[in-house]
């Protein structure tokens, strides 16, 4: 289908033989991208109407703004994405009962996690800790300084995903444009629907787009 598309002159498509990550592919893609925005998105997203405006919008208005994203919700209706918030927890406790660093733990999780779409906290912009890199616009100038997405990162991508956890090749991108200074923004205007990948975990690709 991609060849296809290539080939008529719709988009300019990046295979990879080697199928390292998903977030090698996705770098793989911003590294020929020539716009000062661009947008990453996943398989299994269904885009809501005019829902690039609104991220494209806040990082073209605000300079402070590293990434933004909308919000994602499953095909019930619940919430999956309204930014992230950030959770540590202790894996196991040292002698004494005192936790230390060693047994720290970092995750994320969805802000309104399984809420009704329309709930009213999930209806407003929001500077959030963190967003997920399955639907997320980030400023190139941005992007580049912080080293892209982990390589490390993204070899679950035939996994399936579990119910409103953050993914974390977002989360570990976000922390790292935080470190340099630059917000991620929750815009709600924009809308998307995750279809759940089947059981047998079908491997798929990913995309990058580029918004000039």
């Amino acid at each position: 289908f991609l060849a296809g598309q290539a080939k008529s002159g719709t988009l300019r498509a990046i295979f990879d033989p080697e199928k390292k990550s998903r977030t090698s592919a996705r770098n793989q893609g911003a590294h020929v991208a020539e716009a000062p925005f661009l947008m990453f998105l996943d398989p299994g997203m269904i885009v809501g109407p005019h829902w690039w405006e609104a991220p494209l919008r806040t990082l073209d208005k605000d300079p402070q703004v590293g990434a933004a994203a909308g919000k994602i919700i499953l095909p019930d209706g619940r919430i999956d994405h309204a930014g992230l918030a950030l959770l540590e927890w202790w894996d196991t406790p040292v002698q004494g009962g005192q936790p230390s660093a060693y047994g720290s733990k970092l995750t994320s999780r969805s802000i309104l996690a399984g809420k009704p779409a329309e709930s009213a906290g999930s209806n407003q912009p929001m500077r959030v800790q963190a967003l997920s890199g399955e639907a997320i616009m980030v400023r190139a100038s941005a992007f580049f300084p912080v080293g892209g997405f982990s390589s490390r990162l993204g070899r679950d991508h035939h996994q399936i995903k579990p119910e409103f956890e953050g993914e974390m090749a977002g989360v570990d991108l976000c922390l790292r444009l935080g470190s340099r200074g630059w917000d991620c923004i929750y815009r709600h205007e924009s809308i998307m629907t995750r279809l759940r990948m089947p059981p047998n975990g079908h491997k798929a690709g990913a995309g990058i787009f580029s918004a000039d």
